[in-house]
């Protein structure tokens, strides 16, 4: 039996109250609910939406507050999806076609001149290729609308994997950068002093890295390639 429009709404800002803030997790529920709803109504429960819509939660989401065990599972288990397909896709860039390409660049590091040009652009490549794949996800997902009050768990998540370089950027360059000159037992973790093939290295790792967040937003958002 197909819940009436009012109906709906009811659940709808009933579920409104428990503050589930991910959108994808929000509407998973809300069918369920629904549907076990007109289940009911389907065989031949009469009773006010209210009353039916309490003994389901009681019975299907028991607990002080409901929907909090079913939001941290979720939750949990796409943070380990997420994780597993970035490895996979880690794994698909860096096989045995890039690693010669990668050996010559950081053989390449060995030969390049200790001097600070060379050091500044090699830096500044590292940031370009850092910041590349936030980039690509912000110009792929700008279109995407969230109801306001709500986050979108696969964007979130995606984001925290495609923005890991640009932190990890900012950690070595903005504080352990500093904290190197400031303190002299661990002068030589600043990057002014890394070697050519030391940055080359970084380059390489971080161009794999991106590449593999790039084909993770492909993937998640079903971007055509």
């Amino acid at each position: 039996m197909i819940l009436t429009t009012d109906e709906t709404a009811w659940v709808n800002n009933r579920l409104a109250g428990y503050g589930i803030k991910y959108v994808e997790i929000y509407d998973e529920i809300k069918d369920h609910l629904l549907s076990a709803i007109e289940t009911a109504r389907t065989e031949g429960d009469t009773r006010d939406i209210e009353t039916i819509f309490e003994e389901i939660v009681r019975r299907h989401f028991p607990g002080y507050w409901p929907f909090e065990d079913v939001v941290n599972q979720y939750r949990k288990a796409y943070g380990r999806k997420i994780s597993q397909t970035m490895w996979i896709n880690f794994k698909h860039y860096l096989n045995w076609q890039t690693l010669p390409l990668i050996l010559l660049l950081v053989t390449s590091g060995f030969y390049l001149p200790e001097t600070k040009p060379v050091t500044l652009v090699l830096i500044m490549a590292l940031l370009i290729t850092s910041i590349i794949p936030a980039v690509y996800m912000y110009v792929k997902t700008i279109n995407i609308k969230i109801e306001k009050g709500k986050q979108s768990l696969i964007k979130s998540y995606v984001m925290a994997r495609c923005y890991f370089l640009i932190w990890g950027f900012n950690l070595v360059f903005d504080v352990i950068a500093p904290l190197s000159r400031e303190w002299r037992p661990i002068g030589f973790l600043n990057p002014a002093h890394y070697p050519a093939v030391i940055l080359m290295l970084m380059f390489s790792i971080i161009v794999i890295y991106g590449l593999s967040c790039i084909r993770l937003v492909k993937q998640e958002f079903k971007i055509a390639p």
